[in-house]
């Protein structure tokens, strides 16, 4: 609601204004929701807390490093103070030195995550309910009521 927008940006240091989105505004985006009918207004507060337009990307944990993003841009817009530093094979951190991967990539971390993020270095391990069940789904592709000689 727009109440609610407008409660979001007086908590977050901003001055209690709000604005709306949505195909039907002013602002005219996102061009269709995804949820039905498509054409609803949401409301955002316009100031305070950091504001994300279709734009935010979520960060990934690698190794027990987190957050991290595979773009220098990404981390340094989800810094409270606009600064990143990378993590990985010749980094400018120096660590860590490898990725059980086995790939020879740079990830980003912001310095001051922004959302109450905490930082870590090799020691973040995800909730239990946020790890899949199963990582492979299997999908027969067998027609129905064929039979093979296995």
């Amino acid at each position: 609601t727009e109440v609610a927008a407008q409660w979001a940006s007086t908590r977050g240091g901003g001055n209690g204004h709000a604005q709306q989105v949505g195909p039907t505004t002013s602002y005219g985006l996102p061009a269709r929701w995804t949820l039905e009918p498509g054409a609803q207004v949401y409301h955002m507060p316009l100031d305070g807390p950091a504001l994300y337009f279709g734009d935010y990307v979520a960060p990934i944990a690698v190794d027990g490093y987190f957050p991290l993003y595979e773009q220098l841009a990404d981390a340094k817009r989800m810094s409270l103070d606009g600064q990143a530093q990378s993590h990985g094979p010749g980094s400018s951190t120096g660590h860590p030195t490898w990725w059980t991967t086995g790939q020879q990539v740079l990830y980003y971390m912001p310095s001051l995550p922004s959302g109450g993020l905490e930082t870590y270095f090799g020691n973040y391990l995800p909730r239990l309910e946020d790890i899949p069940l199963y990582e492979t789904v299997l999908v027969s592709t067998a027609r129905q009521n064929t039979t093979h000689d296995w």
